[in-house]
């Protein structure tokens, strides 16, 4: 079990270690806010700010989200992604429910 983990709000200052995260994955990365479709970590970050609220949302057949990442305080490490739906639809009633997740695979 890791020690001294935060969840925190992803930003720049993690743009190495979200980079390595999305490395270590071969397909898609669940809990990610699709992570694999974005090029940069800037464009990622900017859709997910517009993902938090309904009026802004990219993706009108999504819900609003806040995307969280599990950080090892000491490495900087992502362990792993969070991603936190603000209200659900039909398909996310039936199917995925309030939270995805992943966690990567070195540290399952």
């Amino acid at each position: 079990m890791v020690e001294n983990v935060s969840l925190v709000k992803p930003s720049m200052a993690f743009e190495k270690e979200i980079l390595d995260y999305k490395d270590e994955f071969t397909d898609y990365i669940h809990g990610s806010s699709s992570l694999v479709e974005f090029e940069t970590i800037s464009d990622w970050l900017e859709y997910l700010k517009l993902s938090e609220n309904k009026e802004t949302i990219p993706n009108k057949n999504f819900v609003p989200c806040k995307e969280y990442m599990l950080v090892n305080n000491d490495s900087k490490k992502v362990l792993g992604l969070l991603n936190l739906r603000l209200e659900l639809n039909d398909y996310l009633t039936k199917i995925g429910g309030h939270i995805g997740y992943s966690v990567a695979p070195s540290e399952r």
